[in-house]
């Protein structure tokens, strides 16, 4: 299965959103510029595994994360409680 867009017009609006440098993530809020300049490559396409619906562009790492919790949702219950004990002090380094 491939990624596939709703309309032709989504997938132009994707391409234009990829082209333009001041595109951002919308969970990082880093530019598609910063991406390039910092990764050597634009912002990455999110799709589902799924359905092959493309989301919307990410960050690199926003994009690997999102792939990995959408294959288990059981991961993102357990990342969460673990930040969030970590973060009360619950462990201790």
């Amino acid at each position: 299965m491939g990624i596939h867009f709703s309309s032709e017009q989504e997938m132009e609006d994707f391409l234009t959103r990829t082209a333009d440098p001041e595109t951002k993530c919308p969970v990082t809020g880093m530019s598609n510029l910063n991406h390039k300049s910092r990764y050597g490559e634009a912002l990455s396409l999110d799709h589902s595994h799924f359905s092959g619906r493309a989301r919307g562009l990410v960050h690199r790492n926003v994009n690997a994360l999102i792939g990995w919790l959408e294959r288990d949702e059981m991961n993102a219950a357990d990342l969460v409680q673990f930040l969030h004990l970590w973060n009360t002090g619950f462990f201790k380094p």
